[in-house]
């Protein structure tokens, strides 16, 4: 697998995380809701925008070719490549 491949396999991964999260997030204010609903006054219940745990990704920085090759030369380093210039 090249370094782009992988950089999409891990950014899909990513995305499934934050949308399991979220769906998790939104069971469990639903539960609370059906909750109060039956025994609290419901009109109290905090809407699902004011509770979510939504955090904004920041948009990462792309990478000069100088850096992925120094990126490259270490991973070949680490892994006990030859190393040349």
């Amino acid at each position: 697998m090249t370094l782009r491949e992988v950089s999409i396999v891990l950014t899909g991964a990513a995305r499934r995380i934050e949308r399991e999260q979220l769906f998790n997030d939104q069971l469990a204010y639903k539960t609370a809701e059906l909750v109060m609903i039956g025994y609290h006054k419901p009109k109290k219940f905090p809407p699902f925008r004011k509770v979510a745990s939504s955090k904004k990704r920041r948009k990462a920085k792309r990478q000069t070719w100088q850096q992925q090759k120094e990126i490259a030369m270490m991973f070949n380093a680490a892994f006990g490549g030859k190393v040349t210039e």
